[in-house]
């Protein structure tokens, strides 16, 4: 195999954001067949691979309805398994330099009622998130809702990426 740095493309942006579209469009127009897609959706493939329903645990209150109708627009259409989006009212950077009791907290309590909501996957609603998984699961556990799998949509899109270019997608 060999991959390269420009083999694929991945954004770091959780949501079904106007840039990841721009790159497949610029990517048709000069007849690549290099792959391109964003930490939302790899987030949301994943999830629905491993799990019966899925949410997702944001920061901020005003991503909920951004990150709502991206869904209906990746998915087609609204889903039974989409259990919706519960934000923390955290910013992102309060995520990494923000009190840490709080935010730990916030992240944990986010996560049990999105996990109330009958997801039993949880996705990762921002890269600022990356390295919580342990913290949201404990969140879920510490609310004896049972066990929940945690999605890292990045994670996941340079894992879909890279098989994508093994089997010579890219």
């Amino acid at each position: 195999m060999n991959m390269t740095a420009s083999s694929c493309t991945i954004t770091a942006l959780v949501s079904d954001h106007p840039l990841v579209h721009m790159l497949r469009e610029h990517l048709a127009s000069i007849k690549s067949s290099k792959p391109a897609i964003g930490i939302f959706e790899a987030g949301v493939v994943h999830a629905m691979l491993v799990g019966r329903r899925f949410g997702v645990v944001s920061t901020g209150t005003g991503m909920k309805n951004t990150l709502i109708a991206g869904m209906r627009a990746f998915m087609g259409a609204n889903s039974e398994r989409f259990a919706g989006v519960v934000t923390s009212g955290l910013g992102v950077v309060e995520l990494r330099e923000g009190d840490r009791s709080r935010v730990e907290a916030l992240m944990k309590s986010t996560s049990a009622k999105a996990a109330g909501n009958g997801a039993d996957v949880l996705i990762l609603g921002c890269a600022g998130m990356a390295g919580m998984e342990e913290l949201v699961k404990e969140g879920v556990r510490e609310a004896t809702l049972g066990e929940v799998q945690v999605v890292d949509g990045a994670k996941a899109g340079v894992e879909i990426l890279a098989g994508l270019a093994r089997i010579g997608r890219s």
